[in-house]
């Protein structure tokens, strides 16, 4: 299982969040799939799920108050997935990523 979130960096590209919908609990979502939508005071987009699996939990904190993540977006993680692969390994975890780090 992990935690889903959003990175300072994505954050700042939208500016000021305020709306967030997530998946509900027990949905099956797919790597690259969308899973849930976002607005800010700039632009609204869905947002993918990084890895395919089912959505454990969400984080009820963030919808009703989505302006939390325009402070620290990296300490506040969207939803739990489990898994539908095995990763046991951040190395594992990085090779299963569509894109690479260099």
């Amino acid at each position: 299982m992990g935690t889903v979130g959003m990175s300072k960096y994505a954050v700042d590209k939208l500016g000021d969040i305020v709306f967030i919908q997530l998946p509900d609990v027990g949905t099956n979502v797919t790597q690259d799939g969308e899973c849930g939508t976002i607005e800010s005071v700039k632009a609204a987009s869905d947002f993918y799920a990084p890895v395919s699996g089912v959505v454990k939990t969400i984080n009820e904190a963030i919808e009703n108050k989505p302006s939390v993540l325009n402070k620290s977006p990296e300490d506040q993680g969207m939803c739990s997935i489990y898994f539908s692969q095995y990763i046991s390994t951040m190395s594992s975890y990085i090779n299963h990523l569509p894109c690479k780090f260099t």
